[in-house]
Parts: structure tokens; sequence; C-alpha cells
């Protein structure tokens, strides 16, 4: 996500100096021209740092693991310009006693606190995601479209649900094939087979998976 946004900014600002350059008079450069590719270039350089710490993050030996988590902290923050970011997450609690309590958004002597990021459930402690299904069965009515508006709350960015979410999709493909209009009530047989994938999500209720995991 860090890198989508960095290559927003980076072609923005690359639009932004083409159109200086086109509308610039004279050899010498604007002052708010040399700021632009400034920042510019600033962004290419934190893209590249990013990618290195994302591509290195899980070679690094143990040993050296948390004694240079403080030096990449700092060339983070330098890129940056000294931009003081808050609500820092992290699974490395030397790193986090290191910043002031109050731009922590998660603190390790708190046993049950979670971190929402992205739209998963996080337990920095644990460092694993956890996961949290909406309850459908108040419906009073179950038709093609309230079932397609369920599977469509199944939030899974990272497809640790995937079988889960086929399951649901194959349903879905037999009321296409029978024709089903989308606010027709489903069949009685079509009900049963519905609610029992519904009650199996129960199982997927605060179950846990570990943010790596190697092969």
């Amino acid at each position: 996500m860090e890198i989508t946004t960095l290559n927003r900014l980076r072609g923005a600002l690359k639009a932004k100096v083409r159109k200086m350059e086109l509308v610039g008079t004279g050899s010498e450069q604007s002052p708010t021209l040399l700021e632009v590719k400034l920042q510019l270039k600033n962004i290419s350089a934190l893209r590249d740092k990013i990618d290195c710490i994302r591509k290195d993050y899980y070679s690094l030996p143990v040993e050296i693991d948390l004694t240079e988590s403080d030096t990449e902290l700092e060339q983070l923050e330098d890129r940056l310009d000294k931009t003081e970011l808050h609500k820092w997450s992290s699974n490395c609690k030397d790193m986090l006693q290191e910043l002031p309590y109050e731009a922590q958004e998660y603190h390790f002597d708190r046993d049950e606190e979670k971190v929402k990021t992205l739209g998963l459930i996080w337990n920095p402690k644990h460092d694993t995601f956890e996961f949290s299904v909406s309850d459908p069965t108040n419906n009073s009515e179950w038709t093609k479209r309230s079932i397609l508006s369920h599977i469509a709350r199944i939030f899974d960015p990272m497809g640790l649900l995937g079988p889960v979410i086929v399951t649901a999709k194959l349903f879905m493909k037999t009321l296409w094939l029978v024709k089903r209009d989308w606010d027709q009530p489903l069949l009685e047989n079509e009900i049963r087979s519905w609610k029992k994938f519904v009650f199996s999500l129960k199982a997927l209720q605060g179950n846990k998976s570990a943010t790596f995991c190697s092969y």
C-alpha cells in the first residue's frame, strides 16, 4: 500500500515538473520548480528504502534484527524529513519502547488489545491475524441479492479464506443456473444448504493465522 501511495505522489509530481518546465522562461529554474524536484527525489529514495526493508525483512538474522530496528526507524524518519508519525504498531516490543507512550497504537501491557489494519485484525503480541465474521442468521428472507451481499462482506484481502469464499460462490452459481431472480425467495432445500454454510462460518470467529509462514 505504501508503494502505491508513493507511486501516485511520484506521478503527480512528475507531471507538475513537466508542466512547470514547459511554461518556465529563461535558463534559470524557479525556486518552486527546484522544490518540486527535491520532493520527487525524496519520494523516490523513500520508495527504494521501503522496497529494501520489505525484501530483507524476513531474511535478517534474529540476533541483529532488534538492534537494527532502531537504525531502520531512524533512516525512515530521516527520509520523511523528521515528520512526526503517530499510532505506531509493531510486534517488536523494544522498538515501541523507544517511542512516546501516546504515539503507540498498540501497547504490550494490554493483553487483549488488538489492532485493526487494512480491514484485518492483527495481534502484534502473537503476530497473528484474526478473523471476524458477521452473523447473517437474522435475515427474514433469503434471496439471491441478500446472499450476494453477505458474500461481499467476507473481507479477505490476503486470500487466507480462499476455500471458504469459493464455496460461497459455487452456491451462488447454482442460483444463477436455475435462473433465480434477485428478489425471489429461495426454495427450502436452497435455504438449508445456505444456512449450513453460514453456521460453518462461526468456526472462523477468532481463528488465528500467522503473519509469516515458511515453505
